[in-house]
């Protein structure tokens, strides 16, 4: 179920991509779409980056070993999720 869930997820962020890149292009012009874009791009990377850092520190972390080990990845979530 787990697993079906992830992929459900990366699925619908394949979906809105499209919509995403759709509407930054109609929403800027020139040099603010460059911007809007290379922002963008930052992100992205940015974050394919430390949310690999994070999941480790989070597994090997003395406290996720208390708590549930690797399924503390999980509970990151949730604090965005109630936000």
């Amino acid at each position: 179920m787990l697993i079906a869930m992830r992929e459900a997820q990366g699925l619908g962020a394949a979906i809105l991509m499209p919509q995403v890149m759709a509407t930054a292009r109609v929403l800027f012009d020139g040099d603010e779409r460059r911007r809007a874009f290379g922002v963008m791009g930052a992100v992205q990377g940015a974050a394919a980056s430390l949310s690999q850092l994070a999941g480790g520190w989070l597994i090997g972390h003395p406290l996720a070993a208390d708590i549930g080990g690797w399924r503390m990845v999980f509970l990151v979530n949730v604090p965005i999720g109630i936000a």
